[in-house]
């Protein structure tokens, strides 16, 4: 595809359920984006909160704005039901309480000079108080050929960190080809409640003829309780549908890419980690623990409240494993407090919750200079996370 990229039509697909006071600013990013051809569908997943009205005002207020209003089914039949709806010939999304800077012009040129499938760029993570920044962690440029079979595909997931994406699967901080994410988003359950953007956006890298990566980071990621990553449910039903595509995916492009199976070995175990840690962590004997020299008769502090934090925290105290004298992190919320406090309990071991590799080690760093042995410091390593394992 190329030619005047003005003319090509670029699909916004804006899953919506109750967002009311978020949707506004979410669609206003998009509308004031300085490429024009858009064709904007919010999908109502049916809101109670007045959201529903929020999407109807929006139709009023800009003619390339449509709405689809569903029954509540989801976030994977929100998107679907927008994927089927759009017209153009690229397509992205924006969850709705998300927002985006300037970026879909330099996307779409890109994407028609190079006839790209996919164009991805880093995001920037909003929390409350402050901002971290998550670029691409593959180099920027455009990605064909042997350049796409010997520098992107194996390395879309460092092998050698646990876990280090290096190029970031979340399916919003992309434009794709409609008639490529169409195929991949189309053929999810839309009871899947976790791991559904991976689901779709490795198997639409592997099956690209054309990647292009951007060294900028324009979409925002709102970090609130209650978001679409916050909701649970599902879990055995989603993690056996996403672990059976990987398998498919990665069966089918194993000669291509020969390390595709213990990249998604270990996307499945960060997956299931976030989600169901009691399928992955064990302190028994014959099992295996991702957490080498924690013994369950520790005393620990835990640092991390994050997604996995919480989850590792719940997993201790249901099953008893270890003793949690203080729960620390740079949040200043309810329940956590801050390192110096937590220092000052007799504790055997600090156990770093947090699953990405580079957070993880910058944690590390501060707790050494603090005067906390290395022994001490207890971290889920790439050596850790056993090949073959069975997640379902």
């Amino acid at each position: 595809m190329e030619g005047d990229c003005s003319r090509v039509k670029l699909s916004v697909v804006v899953p919506v359920y109750n967002i009311a006071s978020y949707i506004d600013r979410c669609v206003e990013s998009i509308v004031r984006q300085s490429y024009r051809n858009l064709e904007i569908i919010l999908v109502d997943d049916g809101s109670s909160d007045g959201s529903r009205e929020k999407c109807d005002q929006w139709v009023q207020r800009d003619t390339r704005v449509f709405v689809l209003h569903k029954q509540n089914g989801g976030l994977v039949s929100a998107r679907q039901a927008g994927v089927e709806a759009a017209t153009g010939e690229y397509l992205a999304y924006v969850d709705g309480d998300d927002w985006i800077e300037e970026m879909y012009a330099e996307m779409l040129e890109l994407a028609v000079a190079s006839d790209a499938d996919v164009v991805t760029l880093g995001l920037v993570r909003n929390y409350a108080g402050h901002t971290v920044l998550n670029p691409e962690n593959i180099a920027a440029g455009i990605y064909r050929g042997k350049k796409l079979e010997e520098d992107f595909w194996p390395q879309m997931i460092d092998t050698r960190h646990f876990f280090c994406s290096r190029v970031n699967g979340h399916i919003t901080t992309k434009i794709y080809k409609t008639e490529l994410i169409k195929k991949f988003q189309m053929r999810l359950s839309a009871d899947i409640t976790i791991g559904e953007d991976a689901a779709v956006v490795y198997p639409c890298f592997l099956a690209a003829d054309c990647v292009v990566v951007l060294d900028r980071s324009s979409y925002h990621y709102v970090m609130r309780a209650g978001s679409v990553m916050d909701i649970r449910g599902g879990e055995e039903k989603s993690l056996r549908e996403i672990e059976n595509i990987l398998h498919e995916t990665a069966d089918r492009y194993k000669d291509k890419v020969p390390n595709i199976k213990r990249q998604f070995e270990l996307l499945m175990t960060y997956i299931c980690l976030l989600t169901a840690p009691e399928k992955v962590l064990r302190f028994d004997k014959d099992k295996t623990c991702l957490y080498q020299g924690l013994e369950e008769k520790d005393r620990i502090l835990l640092y991390g409240a994050g997604r996995f934090g919480k989850a590792l925290h719940k997993y201790m105290e249901d099953h008893k494993v270890c003793k949690i004298l203080a729960w620390t992190d740079k949040a200043r919320v309810e329940g956590i407090v801050p390192i110096e406090e937590a220092m000052r309990q007799s504790y055997d071991k600090v156990v770093i919750a947090v699953l990405l590799s580079d957070v993880s080690e910058e944690i590390k760093a501060e707790l050494l200079t603090r005067g906390i042995e290395s022994d001490r410091i207890v971290q889920i390593q790439i050596n850790d996370v056993p090949q073959k394992m069975k997640w379902t």
